[in-house]
């Protein structure tokens, strides 16, 4: 992520944090802004804030990722603001499962990139 994708990411998360902060759920409100920031940095392009008009194969595997990531802390934000309810136990192994396919798929990337 170039510098530009980092602040929309960091944008994304402070405005989630304080409109958190307004309904008195401010780590709901953090994760939430997390994932919809990295969303954004997927959707659009890491240099300049421009739509990404193609994608080679390496740009497909990291956009999968930083939108996993995303997803993933949308829901893990809507868990904690109550908006979703499932028992204690589905959440861990949901989140666990998530959080080890997501390592797995971090890890295999970057043993890709290395090896280039």
């Amino acid at each position: 992520m170039a510098r530009s994708g980092w602040s929309v990411f960091l944008a994304c998360m402070f405005i989630g944090m304080g409109i958190g902060m307004l309904f008195d759920q401010t780590g709901a409100g953090t994760l939430i802004g997390m994932g919809i920031g990295f969303i954004m940095v997927n959707l659009f392009g890491e240099e300049r804030l421009k739509p990404r008009t193609s994608f080679n194969r390496e740009s497909l595997v990291g956009a999968f990722i930083l939108s996993l990531i995303g997803i993933g802390f949308i829901i893990l934000g809507l868990n904690t603001a109550g908006l979703i309810t499932l028992p204690e136990q589905v959440w861990r192994g949901i989140g666990s499962i998530f959080f080890i396919v997501l390592g797995l798929l971090m890890l295999i990337s970057s043993i890709y990139i290395i090896k280039r």
